[in-house]
């Protein structure tokens, strides 16, 4: 095989009342397994939770709640305010330094 190419692997997943067959890369079966399981938990869950709900709704509430856990972890990893901060703080340090020189130099 090729260098840099991963190899892939084909998988059946069980997902609710489905069962998909999707080829993935090998490093990344625990991840696709552990999603399934995720997502097997949550609609277990929701159809215990709301059992006069259809089986479509049910999957639509899963999604909308891996949806929005996906969005807020987005957010929790945004750093790019804090980079800013620690720019405009860097740029306040080193003037405070730089006027500090001045001083002692005259």
């Amino acid at each position: 095989m090729t260098e840099g190419i991963s190899e892939k692997l084909g998988i059946k997943l069980e997902i609710g009342r489905q069962q998909i067959n999707v080829n993935i890369p090998r490093e990344m079966e625990e991840a696709y397994r552990r999603a399934g399981k995720q997502i097997n938990q949550k609609l277990n869950l929701y159809a215990t939770m709301y059992p006069q709900k259809e089986y479509e709704q049910l999957l639509c509430m899963v999604l909308i709640d891996i949806a929005l856990s996906y969005q807020l972890s987005e957010n929790k990893n945004d750093v790019e305010p804090y980079k800013d901060a620690m720019t405009k703080l860097t740029t306040e340090i080193e003037e405070m330094l730089g006027e500090k020189e001045e001083v002692h130099n005259l």
